[in-house]
């Protein structure tokens, strides 16, 4: 921590990164490097070998890193679940392009991801925890105007389920008709207020992950034990 911090500021202030989003940041690190701690530590004692428990700690991390984005992929497309789109399309326009008499309308049924159900895998990730926890900011219009703020609206927008059903009436006077089913898209300041805070749920999860590895390791090197195993370490 103390060797990165250096280079954190340095490319934080060149980024244009305000005082609060390095200060988070750098809190961010130092919880996660002693959640890594945390896991390596328990890894190592239930584990015989030193070796594996460096290896084992590791594939953690990669899985955390890595893992995480694979499984919420995988998770999302494996569960789906029907929408049924209704769509009116106009038969004749004006010269201004708008529908003046309307065809009959169509119905599809598609098979949407629920990627709403895993958006607690995604929040594991030690990056997409990072780019949450970050203070955001707007302009406006309430949209993100920095990078951390795209990730956390991404983020967050998996969290809402699809709708079940969408109706794209193009002869409809109502500016707000579309595939949004009559409603407007919240803002990204609205969306981020109205949603769970990833950051939590993901430290909430990496915290668990490391108590469990600190336990089986209280339970493993407990003594006096009546036999060891072999290739046990004995300090």
């Amino acid at each position: 921590l103390a060797v990165s911090v250096p280079f954190l500021l340095y490319s934080a202030l060149l980024g244009g990164l305000s005082g609060a989003a390095i200060v988070v940041s750098i809190l961010v690190l130092a919880v996660e490097l002693g959640v890594v701690s945390a896991i390596g530590v328990g890894l190592s004692g239930v584990l015989n070998r030193p070796l594996f428990s460096i290896v084992a700690t590791y594939l953690t991390v990669a899985a955390l890193s890595i893992g995480t984005l694979i499984a919420f992929a995988l998770g999302g497309l494996v569960v789906q679940t029907p929408q049924t789109t209704t769509t009116y399309s106009g038969a004749t326009y004006d010269e201004n392009g708008r529908a003046t008499g309307c065809g009959a309308g169509s119905t599809q049924v598609s098979q949407v991801p629920r990627f709403d159900y895993f958006w607690g895998v995604l929040a594991t990730n030690p990056y997409v925890l990072l780019a949450d926890a970050v203070p955001t900011h707007f302009d406006s219009r309430g949209n993100v105007t920095d990078l951390f703020g795209s990730v956390k609206v991404a983020v967050r927008t998996v969290q809402i389920p699809p709708k079940s059903t969408l109706r794209f009436d193009e002869c409809s006077r109502d500016p707000n008709s579309g595939f949004s089913d009559g409603v407007n898209n919240p803002s990204a300041r609205k969306l981020i207020e109205s949603t769970v805070p990833g950051w939590a749920v993901g430290l909430l999860i990496q915290l668990a992950l490391a108590a469990a590895a600190l336990a089986g390791a209280v339970v493993r090197t407990r003594t006096p034990a009546g036999r060891l195993s072999r290739g046990s370490r004995v300090a």
